[in-house]
């Protein structure tokens, strides 16, 4: 078994230093990986966006959702649950823009695939009908 690392090198940012305990958006701290907010954001942005300076507006439709997904509107944690998902997929010709990103739970992101937004939307509705009949 792996030793423990100290209480206090666990509320450190590994990618910038920085004391991630009281930051204002929610966090799951993982021991092998924990990372801050900014730093997260920026992570995403350079894959998403194609460049990490655009963290401030990943950050911005994260709060903007209120910390929900999209879709379920349960809570997200940054490094945990939260993913970014593309409402018309890049396969189907969606851009790597803000305006088509939103923030959903990784289960969800899976089960969407490369389906887009509406076509999603409407085959949740026919599910959730279908199983309310029941």
């Amino acid at each position: 078994m792996k030793p423990r690392a100290p209480l206090q090198d666990l509320l450190r940012c590994r990618r910038c230093g920085k004391n991630i305990a009281d930051r204002r958006y929610p966090l799951l701290i993982d021991a092998t990986n924990p990372r801050c907010p900014k730093c997260i954001f920026k992570s995403l942005a350079s894959r998403h966006l194609r460049k990490s300076g655009s963290w401030t507006a990943l950050r911005d439709l994260f709060v903007r959702q209120g910390f929900r997904c999209a879709y379920s509107g349960c809570h997200l944690v940054l490094g945990g649950n939260a993913t970014i998902d593309h409402r018309i997929p890049k396969s189907k010709g969606g851009k790597c823009t803000i305006d088509n990103l939103q923030w959903v739970t990784g289960e969800i992101n899976d089960l969407k695939g490369c389906t887009n937004h509406d076509d999603f939307l409407r085959l949740c509705k026919a599910v959730s009908s279908c199983s309310a009949v029941q």
